[in-house]
C-alpha cells in the first residue's frame, strides 16, 4: 500500500510538472488566464517580452493596453477589440498591435476581419513595420473571454513581412492575458 501511494504521488507531480513546463517556456511569460498582464513570443527564436524599461520615465507608456466595446457601439478607431504590445528601452522600441471585430466567444480571429501590425526595431526613427503575411499558415485564438471579470487571454502563431517586404519574422508561442478596459 505504501509503494502505491508513493507511486501515485509521484506520478501526480510527473504530471504537474509537464503540464507546467508546457505552460512556461523558457524567456517568456507562462500562458495564464487570470488577467495577469502578460505579452510575450518568441520573434525568429529570440524571446520578446512587452516591458518599459526601469530608466524610461514617460508616465504615458504603458508595456500593455487592451481595450474591448462589449456593446458594440464604441467602435474604437473601426475595430472593437485592440490590443496594444510595447517594449521600450534606450536602445528599444518594438510594438505589436492587434485589431479585431466584436466577437462574443473565445474564437480563432481570421485575416479578412482583423489587423495585426508590428513594429521592430532599434528605435523609434528605425523601426520596421510589419503586417500579418496572409499567404503563411497563422494563430490568433481567443481562449478565454470574461466579460463578467474582463479578462482577455489568448496565444498567437504567425509570420509578419515588412512593408517593402524585404524582410519577415516569425513569431511563436505568443501568449496573452491581461484585464481589459471595456469602452
Amino acid at each position: 500500500m505504501k509503494n502505491f501511494l508513493l507511486s501515485a504521488l509521484f506520478t501526480i507531480l510527473l504530471c504537474t510538472c509537464k503540464k507546467d513546463d508546457q505552460d512556461c517556456l523558457p524567456g517568456l511569460p507562462c500562458a495564464t488566464q487570470v488577467g495577469a498582464n502578460t505579452f510575450g513570443c518568441y520573434i525568429n527564436g529570440e524571446p520578446w517580452v512587452a516591458e518599459i524599461a526601469s530608466g524610461i520615465f514617460d508616465p504615458s507608456l504603458r508595456n500593455l493596453d487592451m481595450l474591448y466595446d462589449e456593446t458594440g457601439t464604441g467602435m474604437y478607431y473601426g475595430n472593437n477589440w485592440r490590443l496594444a504590445a510595447h517594449k521600450v528601452s534606450e536602445s528599444v522600441y518594438d510594438a505589436f498591435v492587434f485589431t479585431a471585430r466584436k466577437f462574443d466567444s473565445p474564437l480563432s480571429l481570421d485575416r479578412e476581419n482583423n489587423k495585426i501590425r508590428v513594429w521592430y526595431g532599434t528605435d523609434q526613427q528605425l523601426f520596421k513595420e510589419y503586417w500579418l503575411d496572409t499567404l503563411q499558415q497563422y494563430k490568433i485564438e481567443i481562449t478565454k473571454l470574461d466579460t463578467i471579470n474582463n479578462i482577455c487571454s489568448g496565444k498567437f502563431e504567425f509570420f509578419a513581412i515588412s512593408n517593402n517586404k524585404s524582410d519577415t519574422l516569425h513569431i511563436t508561442e505568443g501568449r496573452f492575458d491581461k484585464k481589459y478596459n471595456p469602452e
